[in-house]
Protein backbone atom coordinates (compact mmCIF):
# COMPACT_ATOMS: atom_id res chain seq x y z
CA UNK A 1 0.00 0.00 0.00
CA UNK A 2 0.70 4.07 -0.34
CA UNK A 3 1.52 6.24 2.01
CA UNK A 4 2.31 9.97 1.07
CA UNK A 5 3.76 11.73 4.61
CA UNK A 6 4.02 15.75 4.28
CA UNK A 7 6.91 16.63 6.64
CA UNK A 8 7.06 20.51 6.26
CA UNK A 9 5.78 23.40 3.60
CA UNK A 10 7.78 26.40 3.18
CA UNK A 11 6.15 29.09 3.77
CA UNK A 12 7.42 31.55 1.82
CA UNK A 13 7.44 29.91 -1.61
CA UNK A 14 4.76 26.46 -1.07
CA UNK A 15 7.47 24.03 -1.66
CA UNK A 16 6.45 20.47 -0.01
CA UNK A 17 9.18 18.30 2.08
CA UNK A 18 7.29 14.81 2.21
CA UNK A 19 8.05 11.20 2.29
CA UNK A 20 6.21 8.77 0.14
CA UNK A 21 6.07 5.06 1.16
CA UNK A 22 5.11 1.84 -0.64
CA UNK A 23 5.30 -2.06 -0.05
CA UNK A 24 8.13 -1.72 -2.54
CA UNK A 25 10.17 1.37 -1.81
CA UNK A 26 9.88 1.91 1.78
CA UNK A 27 11.09 5.70 1.92
CA UNK A 28 10.64 8.01 -1.09
CA UNK A 29 11.74 11.58 -0.23
CA UNK A 30 10.05 14.38 -2.00
CA UNK A 31 10.27 16.62 -4.14
CA UNK A 32 11.48 14.21 -6.66
CA UNK A 33 12.52 13.46 -10.46
CA UNK A 34 10.71 10.34 -11.58
CA UNK A 35 12.38 7.96 -14.92
CA UNK A 36 9.94 7.51 -17.60
CA UNK A 37 9.74 5.66 -20.78
CA UNK A 38 12.68 7.46 -23.05
CA UNK A 39 14.51 7.55 -20.18
CA UNK A 40 14.51 3.68 -19.63
CA UNK A 41 15.63 3.58 -23.41
CA UNK A 42 18.13 5.99 -23.31
CA UNK A 43 19.74 3.59 -20.32
CA UNK A 44 19.54 0.83 -22.29
CA UNK A 45 21.12 2.56 -24.91
CA UNK A 46 24.20 3.46 -23.04
CA UNK A 47 24.58 -0.22 -21.86
CA UNK A 48 24.55 -1.47 -24.63
CA UNK A 49 27.42 0.73 -26.25
CA UNK A 50 29.98 -1.07 -24.87
CA UNK A 51 31.03 1.89 -22.59
CA UNK A 52 30.81 -0.05 -18.84
CA UNK A 53 27.95 2.09 -18.19
CA UNK A 54 24.57 0.81 -16.51
CA UNK A 55 25.27 -3.04 -16.25
CA UNK A 56 22.52 -3.90 -14.19
CA UNK A 57 20.12 -1.33 -16.09
CA UNK A 58 17.36 0.32 -13.82
CA UNK A 59 18.85 -0.93 -11.12
CA UNK A 60 22.45 1.24 -11.14
CA UNK A 61 20.16 4.48 -10.96
CA UNK A 62 19.32 6.29 -7.52
CA UNK A 63 15.75 7.01 -9.10
CA UNK A 64 12.64 5.74 -7.16
CA UNK A 65 9.89 5.96 -9.47
CA UNK A 66 9.60 4.75 -12.42
CA UNK A 67 6.59 6.49 -15.05
CA UNK A 68 6.24 4.02 -18.09
CA UNK A 69 3.64 5.87 -20.77
CA UNK A 70 2.03 4.73 -23.52
CA UNK A 71 0.27 6.80 -26.08
CA UNK A 72 -3.71 5.36 -27.49
CA UNK A 73 -5.77 7.03 -29.52
CA UNK A 74 -9.05 6.19 -30.11
CA UNK A 75 -7.97 3.22 -32.48
CA UNK A 76 -5.27 1.86 -30.40
CA UNK A 77 -7.55 2.17 -27.46
CA UNK A 78 -10.02 -0.44 -29.49
CA UNK A 79 -7.00 -2.55 -30.45
CA UNK A 80 -6.84 -3.66 -26.89
CA UNK A 81 -10.34 -5.39 -26.73
CA UNK A 82 -8.34 -7.83 -29.03
CA UNK A 83 -7.43 -10.51 -26.36
CA UNK A 84 -4.14 -11.11 -28.68
CA UNK A 85 -3.52 -7.43 -28.87
CA UNK A 86 -3.64 -6.44 -25.34
CA UNK A 87 -1.85 -9.96 -24.31
CA UNK A 88 1.11 -8.31 -26.18
CA UNK A 89 0.59 -5.60 -24.89
CA UNK A 90 1.11 -6.67 -21.15
CA UNK A 91 3.73 -8.74 -22.23
CA UNK A 92 5.78 -5.45 -23.29
CA UNK A 93 4.55 -3.53 -20.44
CA UNK A 94 6.30 -6.03 -17.79
CA UNK A 95 9.67 -5.55 -19.39
CA UNK A 96 9.66 -2.35 -18.18
CA UNK A 97 8.54 -2.85 -14.38
CA UNK A 98 10.15 -5.28 -12.32
CA UNK A 99 13.55 -3.46 -10.46
CA UNK A 100 13.72 -3.86 -6.92
CA UNK A 101 13.35 -1.22 -5.01
CA UNK A 102 11.56 0.96 -7.25
CA UNK A 103 7.81 2.18 -7.74
CA UNK A 104 6.44 1.53 -11.02
CA UNK A 105 3.40 3.81 -12.16
CA UNK A 106 1.27 3.78 -15.55
CA UNK A 107 0.31 6.98 -17.44
CA UNK A 108 -1.57 6.37 -20.54
CA UNK A 109 -1.32 9.77 -22.81
CA UNK A 110 -4.48 9.79 -24.18
CA UNK A 111 -5.76 13.18 -26.42
CA UNK A 112 -8.41 15.17 -24.42
CA UNK A 113 -11.16 15.36 -26.81
CA UNK A 114 -11.06 10.75 -26.67
CA UNK A 115 -14.27 9.04 -24.64
CA UNK A 116 -13.17 6.37 -22.92
CA UNK A 117 -16.02 3.86 -22.77
CA UNK A 118 -16.77 1.56 -19.72
CA UNK A 119 -15.44 -1.30 -21.22
CA UNK A 120 -12.09 0.08 -22.59
CA UNK A 121 -11.53 1.72 -18.89
CA UNK A 122 -11.16 -1.45 -17.21
CA UNK A 123 -9.30 -2.68 -19.98
CA UNK A 124 -6.47 0.11 -19.69
CA UNK A 125 -7.06 -1.09 -15.65
CA UNK A 126 -6.50 -4.83 -16.11
CA UNK A 127 -3.92 -4.03 -17.95
CA UNK A 128 -1.57 -1.99 -15.65
CA UNK A 129 -2.54 -4.92 -12.79
CA UNK A 130 -1.67 -7.51 -15.30
CA UNK A 131 1.83 -5.99 -15.90
CA UNK A 132 2.46 -5.83 -12.27
CA UNK A 133 2.48 -1.68 -11.80
CA UNK A 134 2.63 -0.56 -8.13
CA UNK A 135 0.35 2.36 -8.68
CA UNK A 136 -2.18 2.11 -10.97
CA UNK A 137 -3.98 5.08 -12.92
CA UNK A 138 -7.50 5.30 -12.72
CA UNK A 139 -8.66 7.64 -16.51
CA UNK A 140 -11.33 9.67 -16.37
CA UNK A 141 -14.38 8.74 -19.20
CA UNK A 142 -13.74 12.41 -20.87
CA UNK A 143 -11.82 15.57 -19.07
CA UNK A 144 -15.05 17.25 -19.14
CA UNK A 145 -17.22 14.46 -17.46
CA UNK A 146 -20.25 15.22 -14.59
CA UNK A 147 -18.49 14.59 -11.37
CA UNK A 148 -20.91 12.19 -11.06
CA UNK A 149 -20.00 9.84 -13.45
CA UNK A 150 -15.97 11.10 -12.74
CA UNK A 151 -17.06 9.27 -9.24
CA UNK A 152 -18.57 6.44 -10.11
CA UNK A 153 -16.16 5.46 -12.52
CA UNK A 154 -13.28 5.80 -9.84
CA UNK A 155 -15.11 3.93 -7.47
CA UNK A 156 -15.74 0.96 -10.15
CA UNK A 157 -11.90 1.25 -11.26
CA UNK A 158 -10.50 1.31 -7.64
CA UNK A 159 -12.77 -1.95 -6.61
CA UNK A 160 -11.52 -3.70 -9.79
CA UNK A 161 -7.80 -3.08 -8.68
CA UNK A 162 -9.23 -3.86 -4.94
CA UNK A 163 -10.46 -7.66 -6.21
CA UNK A 164 -7.06 -8.34 -8.19
CA UNK A 165 -4.79 -10.87 -6.78
CA UNK A 166 -2.07 -8.17 -5.99
CA UNK A 167 -4.04 -5.65 -4.23
CA UNK A 168 -1.87 -5.59 -1.07
CA UNK A 169 1.14 -4.86 -3.41
CA UNK A 170 -0.69 -1.77 -5.29
CA UNK A 171 -2.43 1.41 -4.85
CA UNK A 172 -5.15 3.14 -7.58
CA UNK A 173 -4.23 6.65 -8.50
CA UNK A 174 -7.00 8.90 -10.71
CA UNK A 175 -5.48 10.34 -13.72
CA UNK A 176 -6.88 14.31 -13.71
CA UNK A 177 -6.46 16.49 -16.32
CA UNK A 178 -5.59 19.73 -15.85
CA UNK A 179 -6.67 22.03 -18.59
CA UNK A 180 -10.44 21.37 -17.40
CA UNK A 181 -12.42 24.44 -16.31
CA UNK A 182 -11.67 25.36 -12.68
CA UNK A 183 -15.15 24.76 -10.73
CA UNK A 184 -15.44 21.22 -12.67
CA UNK A 185 -11.50 20.80 -11.71
CA UNK A 186 -12.01 21.74 -7.64
CA UNK A 187 -15.43 19.14 -7.66
CA UNK A 188 -13.46 16.48 -8.93
CA UNK A 189 -10.41 16.89 -6.73
CA UNK A 190 -12.86 17.34 -4.00
CA UNK A 191 -14.07 13.41 -4.95
CA UNK A 192 -10.79 12.54 -4.86
CA UNK A 193 -9.67 13.08 -1.38
CA UNK A 194 -13.58 11.87 -0.52
CA UNK A 195 -12.53 8.70 -1.76
CA UNK A 196 -9.54 8.68 0.63
CA UNK A 197 -6.79 8.06 -2.61
CA UNK A 198 -3.62 8.16 -1.67
CA UNK A 199 -1.99 9.44 -4.64
CA UNK A 200 -3.44 12.19 -8.00
CA UNK A 201 -1.36 11.93 -11.43
CA UNK A 202 -1.20 15.35 -13.31
CA UNK A 203 -0.76 15.26 -17.09
CA UNK A 204 1.07 18.79 -17.74
CA UNK A 205 -0.54 21.47 -19.30
CA UNK A 206 0.95 24.75 -19.44
CA UNK A 207 0.18 27.16 -16.14
CA UNK A 208 -0.86 30.00 -18.75
CA UNK A 209 -4.01 27.47 -19.41
CA UNK A 210 -4.72 25.86 -16.63
CA UNK A 211 -3.20 28.80 -13.83
CA UNK A 212 -6.81 28.63 -11.53
CA UNK A 213 -6.52 25.11 -11.26
CA UNK A 214 -2.70 24.94 -10.40
CA UNK A 215 -3.19 27.77 -7.62
CA UNK A 216 -5.92 25.33 -6.47
CA UNK A 217 -3.71 22.56 -6.11
CA UNK A 218 -1.06 24.76 -4.46
CA UNK A 219 -3.66 25.64 -1.85
CA UNK A 220 -4.27 22.26 -1.23
CA UNK A 221 -1.07 20.90 -1.31
CA UNK A 222 -0.39 23.57 1.86
CA UNK A 223 -2.40 21.01 4.03
CA UNK A 224 -3.56 17.91 2.69
CA UNK A 225 -1.41 14.48 3.24
CA UNK A 226 -1.87 13.39 -0.68
CA UNK A 227 0.80 12.44 -3.59
CA UNK A 228 0.77 15.32 -6.35
CA UNK A 229 2.54 13.84 -9.54
CA UNK A 230 2.96 15.48 -12.75
CA UNK A 231 3.64 13.82 -15.59
CA UNK A 232 5.33 14.90 -18.94
CA UNK A 233 6.47 18.23 -18.23
CA UNK A 234 8.37 20.07 -20.81
CA UNK A 235 11.91 20.24 -20.46
CA UNK A 236 12.02 24.08 -20.55
CA UNK A 237 10.33 27.27 -19.93
CA UNK A 238 8.85 27.93 -22.91
CA UNK A 239 9.73 31.61 -22.61
CA UNK A 240 13.47 31.71 -22.30
CA UNK A 241 14.15 28.09 -23.24
CA UNK A 242 16.59 27.67 -20.88
CA UNK A 243 15.12 27.18 -17.56
CA UNK A 244 14.32 23.57 -16.39
CA UNK A 245 10.65 23.86 -15.77
CA UNK A 246 10.19 21.10 -13.58
CA UNK A 247 12.10 22.89 -10.76
CA UNK A 248 10.16 26.28 -11.16
CA UNK A 249 6.91 24.42 -10.79
CA UNK A 250 7.79 23.75 -6.93
CA UNK A 251 6.01 26.48 -5.56
CA UNK A 252 2.65 24.89 -6.67
CA UNK A 253 2.78 21.98 -4.08
CA UNK A 254 4.02 19.12 -6.69
CA UNK A 255 6.01 16.07 -5.16
CA UNK A 256 7.12 14.21 -8.31
CA UNK A 257 7.47 15.19 -11.80
CA UNK A 258 8.86 13.02 -14.99
CA UNK A 259 9.44 14.68 -18.26
CA UNK A 260 8.34 15.01 -21.52
CA UNK A 261 10.10 12.75 -23.93
CA UNK A 262 11.32 14.33 -26.83
CA UNK A 263 13.36 12.74 -30.05
CA UNK A 264 16.92 11.65 -29.93
CA UNK A 265 19.46 13.36 -32.11
CA UNK A 266 20.09 12.55 -35.61
CA UNK A 267 22.66 12.64 -37.51
CA UNK A 268 21.42 14.81 -39.72
CA UNK A 269 20.22 17.30 -36.62
CA UNK A 270 23.51 17.65 -34.65
CA UNK A 271 25.07 18.97 -37.80
CA UNK A 272 22.50 21.79 -37.52
CA UNK A 273 22.73 22.47 -33.72
CA UNK A 274 24.35 22.57 -30.70
CA UNK A 275 23.77 19.35 -28.28
CA UNK A 276 22.20 20.66 -24.77
CA UNK A 277 22.50 19.59 -21.32
CA UNK A 278 21.47 20.80 -17.87
CA UNK A 279 23.58 23.11 -16.04
CA UNK A 280 23.36 22.19 -12.33
CA UNK A 281 24.87 25.30 -11.17
CA UNK A 282 21.36 27.27 -12.46
CA UNK A 283 19.31 25.02 -13.29
CA UNK A 284 19.36 25.87 -16.83
CA UNK A 285 19.89 24.16 -19.89
CA UNK A 286 23.10 25.43 -21.65
CA UNK A 287 24.58 24.22 -25.17
CA UNK A 288 28.17 23.46 -25.37
CA UNK A 289 29.48 26.59 -26.35
CA UNK A 290 28.02 28.46 -23.66
CA UNK A 291 28.81 25.58 -21.42
CA UNK A 292 32.42 26.19 -22.68
CA UNK A 293 32.55 29.72 -22.07
CA UNK A 294 31.29 29.58 -18.68
CA UNK A 295 33.11 27.21 -17.11
CA UNK A 296 36.26 25.69 -19.46
CA UNK A 297 36.78 22.41 -19.59
CA UNK A 298 35.00 21.53 -16.11
CA UNK A 299 31.55 19.86 -15.74
CA UNK A 300 31.13 20.34 -12.07
CA UNK A 301 29.18 16.70 -12.08
CA UNK A 302 29.75 13.49 -10.84
CA UNK A 303 26.52 11.42 -12.59
CA UNK A 304 27.21 8.24 -14.23
CA UNK A 305 28.42 10.09 -17.69
CA UNK A 306 30.50 12.19 -15.90
CA UNK A 307 32.36 10.71 -13.81
CA UNK A 308 36.13 11.48 -14.57
CA UNK A 309 35.13 13.45 -17.57
CA UNK A 310 35.93 16.85 -18.25
CA UNK A 311 33.59 18.73 -21.23
CA UNK A 312 36.35 17.86 -24.57
CA UNK A 313 36.36 14.13 -23.03
CA UNK A 314 32.91 13.85 -22.40
CA UNK A 315 32.10 14.80 -26.24
CA UNK A 316 34.55 11.91 -27.50
CA UNK A 317 33.25 9.69 -25.07
CA UNK A 318 29.95 9.95 -26.10
CA UNK A 319 30.78 10.98 -30.04
CA UNK A 320 27.54 10.23 -32.11
CA UNK A 321 24.32 11.26 -32.64
CA UNK A 322 22.34 8.90 -30.53
CA UNK A 323 25.11 8.12 -27.52
CA UNK A 324 25.18 11.73 -26.99
CA UNK A 325 21.73 12.16 -26.84
CA UNK A 326 21.49 9.42 -24.69
CA UNK A 327 24.47 10.90 -22.42
CA UNK A 328 22.58 13.64 -21.93
CA UNK A 329 19.58 12.61 -20.93
CA UNK A 330 21.17 10.06 -18.39
CA UNK A 331 23.18 13.54 -16.97
CA UNK A 332 19.47 15.39 -17.38
CA UNK A 333 18.16 13.35 -15.28
CA UNK A 334 20.69 12.60 -12.66
CA UNK A 335 21.23 16.06 -11.86
CA UNK A 336 17.75 17.27 -11.82
CA UNK A 337 17.57 14.63 -9.33
CA UNK A 338 20.14 15.87 -7.10
CA UNK A 339 19.28 19.39 -7.07
CA UNK A 340 15.48 18.43 -6.30
CA UNK A 341 16.70 16.83 -3.45
CA UNK A 342 19.65 19.99 -2.51
CA UNK A 343 16.47 22.02 -2.84
CA UNK A 344 14.47 19.91 -0.66
CA UNK A 345 17.47 20.26 2.17
CA UNK A 346 16.78 24.38 1.56
CA UNK A 347 12.51 23.61 1.98
CA UNK A 348 12.89 21.64 5.05
CA UNK A 349 14.69 24.62 6.60
CA UNK A 350 12.62 27.57 5.28
CA UNK A 351 15.20 28.58 2.96
CA UNK A 352 14.20 27.46 -0.39
CA UNK A 353 14.56 31.34 -1.61
CA UNK A 354 17.86 31.31 -0.69
CA UNK A 355 18.13 28.02 -2.59
CA UNK A 356 16.45 29.81 -5.85
CA UNK A 357 18.68 32.92 -5.55
CA UNK A 358 21.73 30.57 -6.17
CA UNK A 359 20.21 28.99 -9.39
CA UNK A 360 19.43 32.33 -11.99
CA UNK A 361 17.51 30.28 -14.01
CA UNK A 362 14.54 29.45 -11.64
CA UNK A 363 14.68 33.41 -10.57
CA UNK A 364 13.18 34.77 -13.79
CA UNK A 365 10.57 32.25 -14.53
CA UNK A 366 8.97 32.76 -10.77
CA UNK A 367 8.96 36.64 -11.15
CA UNK A 368 7.23 35.95 -14.35
CA UNK A 369 4.31 33.70 -13.06
CA UNK A 370 4.51 34.63 -9.53
CA UNK A 371 4.90 38.40 -10.07
CA UNK A 372 7.29 38.51 -7.27
CA UNK A 373 10.54 39.75 -6.37
CA UNK A 374 12.55 36.79 -5.60
CA UNK A 375 14.77 38.58 -2.99
CA UNK A 376 11.71 40.12 -0.80
CA UNK A 377 9.94 37.67 1.80
CA UNK A 378 6.81 36.92 0.29
CA UNK A 379 5.56 35.44 -2.99
CA UNK A 380 2.44 37.65 -3.89
CA UNK A 381 0.06 36.11 -6.18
Amino acid sequence: MLKYDLKSVDERTGVRVGIIKSSEVENIATPTHVLNTADIRHIQKLKNAGLGLFPNGLNDTPHQIVEVARYYNEEKLKDIHDPTISDSQVKQLKSFTGAPGKLFLFRPNISRDIKIPERTNRILTDLQIQANFDVITLSDPHFNSDPAVFDKTMRNLREQVENSIEFDYVEAAPLLRLDMPYELFKRKMNIVMDNGFKGVVFPYSSYYTSRHNYLHIRELAQKEELWFHLSGVMKTWHINKKSFLMHVLQPFGFDSFSLRSYRPFSNAVIKQIIAKRLDNKTLGVMDINELEKTYGDDLHCNCYVDQGNGLNSFLKLYNGAEVLSSAIRAHDSYASLQELLKGRVYASEQEFVKYAKLRRFIIEPLKKIFKIDIFQKTLKL
